[in-house]
């Protein structure tokens, strides 16, 4: 009790952010950092007073503040709660933000960046952050030398892909890569192949436009031109672009103006062709990047069309956002004391812009997805700190896949998928093409483009012609014609146009209309249509009405027949002394075994389908390690029996045996379901011919080499058992029968590999038949015959004394001292009477031996 009230007496004495420490201590938790970047503010002018000023002060610098940081520094805090309320992490979690004030000196934000990071006072897992790639270059350095993790939330500039340089950074968000593709095929859709650009200096800016250059050299069709190669935005707020305005307006065909930039380069070039009186923004499209057509919902042009990042809306986050807003208001916020959320709330606190964000309509989570990166990557760690294999964090983070809604309420029918960080070059995610119009102020998605996808085929045709029909818009032919079909591009020619060539393979490979740049290959039973599209033709395959075949099938089909009779005679004489020392369990699962070993041609002589090609890797596996494991087992059985005779045999139960047969076959059974899901096999056309096509089921060696492993294992323990009771009394010694079949079945296996190897697959089929068959056949002759022949021509040899040295008889001779040699009538007479009842109950009747005394 003293020790209770000495704890709420310390909790007491202490700040929140040392409660929260001392209470996670209490819980074992441990507690892990994130430290984040946010750029919250922005310097606006670089005219700073004479003389030269230290950042660090603030005086006149970074006064702007940005909403949009604001935003994404609370998501932060609003990820950490969500996280920490939840039981199956066993860590906690906090943060640390900081201000990097736009791209404004590095001095700003780093020198307390790297404090923080270096210092034992704090137990920093992560970073999150930067929003501007240049500062995410600086401080992804940081990172590598503490080889700390860090997941930016809005950084794209391809320029900070290499891992060799960066091996800690990773992006929620997908890289500048596939955003140039997505914006070429946005402008080809819409016939757009001659615009302005204009682009930021920064990295981001650049890069973009570096990409959407290569881009067009790599894709010829549909090449967009850019006047002069595009237009950087100048750094001089004074600067009037009046060089750049002049060439667009003399230039008719141009119809559109891009901007790669941010919000503010968006205004600059607005406002300087607003300038000019000749023509207004209102006079063209402009395509956005996600730079700012991620941020800002009203840019108060009435033609816009551009990409966004796909994210997920969260829902909660206005709650969140104005309980935070009370306690900073209140003064009774628990920030650790490094944090400056508190410190840029107190400076911006009478700002206008702060004003409007003292609370939040729930309605605002709609128009800020750009904060789900930001809860992305504090979530992306969670997950990684939460998996307990002994990996790095930075291994673990290239490995996850996390999806936001586990922790997360994702809103409406909002993006929600399986997401991956994108690192390095591989790069993940997906772009929405969103519009504006004069009709429509509010944007609406009319496509979206994801890795891999033709962003034609994503694109909702009759909301793009209502777009059109709002702009007075009429699509327009491109400047170069385009390849016909079956051709594809093959170089760029000039600027705009380019060179149209042949698919490789034409005879079977064809061209959409709207994709020049790919040939599609038609299904494996078709072939191509003057490159438009494809028709079926006449499939080359294995027939069942082709003599070997039908031959074959006949051979199978007796097969069965001899099987099933020779089963049924051993059923009729159920309990002569032949089917019991035969054991009726055993060889009715042999009898199974060899009839589907025996109906397999059916299958293997099918066309190739998907179904047909998994099969075909079962349908002799399965039955094969079947008759195996019965071998092995009865060898087992008999091994014990002659070799321990005076030991109780509760291990040769039928119950047991079949269990153990059965076992062995699911075994075999699992391992080629995982040699199936790892290495699938499909039916593929490899041939040339016009006129017809092969279809075979190509399976890879490794699968034929694998199949045999487990077989293989049973064969080789089997053996050794036969080999151990050779030396049964030759009355009825089946060891020789079980090493001749493990022998044939050996052999069958090796032909089967080195056909699958040498042969065609046609010829292949044909010849693994035929061995299967045959083999069948010997195991028939080996395992079914010589019962089927005492049975029906030697009845005088169905009799007890012959079946003395097998299932157990010999000990009871052995016990009566008499020998196999024991005279039939003493040794029936004992005999009959242990034998009565069931299988089981004749077993315990010979291993007990007050059981056999009762008997004598």
């Amino acid at each position: 009790m003293i020790n209770t009230w000495i704890v709420l007496i310390f909790l007491l004495d202490r700040g929140q952010a040392t409660n929260k420490r001392f209470i996670r201590n209490i819980r074992n938790k441990p507690l892990h950092t994130l430290a984040g970047l946010f750029p919250v503010s922005k310097h606006v002018s670089p005219d700073l007073a004479p003389g030269p000023k230290s950042p660090a002060s603030n005086d006149g610098v970074c006064e702007q503040f940005e909403n949009d940081g604001w935003y994404m520094m609370l998501a932060m805090d609003f990820a950490i709660e969500k996280i920490n309320e939840r039981q199956d992490y066993n860590f906690e979690l906090e943060s640390i933000k900081l201000d990097t004030c736009g791209t404004y000196e590095t001095a700003f934000w780093l020198n307390d960046f790297t404090s923080i990071i270096q210092s034992d006072q704090f137990n920093v897992s992560g970073i999150v952050g930067a929003s501007y790639s240049s500062n995410s270059k600086i401080a992804a350095h940081a990172s590598t030398m503490y080889e700390i993790p860090m997941i930016s939330y809005q950084s794209s500039a391809t320029s900070i892909s290499d891992t060799y340089y960066f091996p800690f950074l990773f992006r929620t968000i997908p890289i500048d890569d596939l955003q140039a593709i997505a914006l070429k095929n946005l402008l080809a859709e819409l016939n757009l192949t001659y615009i302005a650009l204009f682009y930021d200096s920064s990295s981001y800016g650049v890069g973009l436009k570096e990409m959407l250059d290569k881009d067009q050299k790599d894709l010829g069709p549909d090449k967009v031109c850019l006047l002069d190669g595009g237009y950087m935005i100048s750094l001089d707020e004074d600067y009037t672009y009046k060089y750049e305005i002049n060439k667009i307006i003399q230039e008719d065909t141009i119809g559109a103006i891009a901007v790669f930039g941010y919000k503010g380069d968006l205004e600059k070039v607005k406002a300087a062709l607003n300038k000019t009186g000749e023509r207004s923004a209102d006079d063209y499209i402009w395509i956005a990047s996600d730079g700012w057509a991620q941020f800002d919902t009203d840019p108060g042009l009435k033609k816009v069309i551009g990409t966004t990042f796909n994210a997920s809306i969260l829902a909660n986050f206005s709650e969140f956002y104005d309980k935070t807003m009370d306690k900073l208001i209140s003064n009774s916020s628990s920030y650790h004391e490094n944090d400056q959320t508190v410190k840029i709330f107190k400076r911006f606190q009478d700002n206008a812009e702060m004003k409007k964000l003292l609370t939040m309509d729930p309605s605002t989570e709609d128009k800020i997805s750009y904060i789900t990166p930001v809860v992305e990557a504090v979530f992306a760690f969670a997950e990684a700190l939460n998996n307990e294999s002994s990996l790095s964090l930075s291994t673990k983070l290239q490995d996850l896949h996390y999806n936001v809604s586990k922790v997360f309420e994702i809103k409406g029918n909002s993006h929600s998928m399986i997401e991956r960080l994108t690192y390095g070059d591989q790069s993940y995610g997906a772009y929405s093409y969103s519009a504006y119009s004069a009709e429509a102020p509010e944007p609406w998605v009319i496509g979206s483009w994801q890795t891999g996808d033709s962003a034609a085929t994503n694109i909702n045709q009759t909301q793009l012609k209502e777009l059109l029909r709002s702009w007075d818009m009429t699509e327009t032919s491109s400047e170069c014609e385009k390849c016909k079909p079956g051709w594809v591009v093959d170089t760029v020619r000039d600027q705009c146009c380019y060179d149209c060539v042949k698919c490789e393979f034409e005879l079977f490979q064809y061209t959409k209309p709207n994709d020049f740049e790919n040939c599609h290959n038609c299904s494996t039973s078709q072939r191509a249509i003057n490159g438009t599209g494809c028709e079926d033709i006449a499939i080359s395959r294995i027939s069942f009405s082709d003599p070997l075949e039908s031959t074959v099938l006949v051979f199978s089909f007796l097969g069965i027949i001899c099987v099933s009779m020779t089963y049924w005679y051993m059923f009729v004489y159920n309990y002569s002394p032949i089917a019991r020392a035969s054991g009726r369990s055993y060889m009715l699962l042999v009898a199974i075994c060899t009839c589907l070993i025996f109906t397999s041609p059916l299958v293997l002589f099918a066309e190739p389908s998907k179904f047909i090609c998994m099969v075909q890797r079962v349908v002799v596996a399965g039955p094969t390690v079947g008759i195996i494991a019965a071998c092995l087992v009865r060898t087992f059985s008999i091994d014990r029996i002659f070799r321990h005779p005076g030991v109780r045999q509760r291990l040769l139960s039928k119950r047991l045996v079949l269990l153990t047969i059965a076992f062995l076959i699911v075994i075999e059974l699992f391992i080629e379901s995982i040699i199936i899901v790892s290495m699938p096999s499909k039916p593929r056309n490899d041939t040339k011919d016009y006129e017809s096509i092969t279809l075979e089921c190509k399976m890879p060696e490794e699968d034929i080499m694998l199949t045999f492993i487990f077989p293989g294992m049973l064969t080789i323990l089997c053996g050794i058992f036969a080999l151990r009771i050779r030396k049964v009394p030759s009355n009825y010694n089946e060891s020789r029968y079980i090493i001749f079949t493990i022998t044939i079945l050996t052999f069958e296996s090796v032909i089967f590999f080195m056909s699958f190897k040498e042969l065609d697959y046609i010829s292949y089929i044909r010849y693994s038949v035929v061995c299967i068959i045959v083999g069948d056949y010997m195991t028939y002759f080996a395992l079914f015959l010589p019962r089927l022949y005492i049975i029906i021509f030697k009845p005088e040899r169905n009799t007890l004394q012959l079946q003395c040295s097998a299932n157990g008889q010999f000990l009871l001779a052995k016990t009566v001292d008499r020998g196999c040699n024991t005279s039939l009538s003493v040794g029936e007479d004992v005999m009959m009477r242990l034998s009565s009842g069931t299988e089981d109950e004749m077993m315990t009747k010979i291993n007990d031996p007050d059981q056999r005394v009762s008997a004598l």
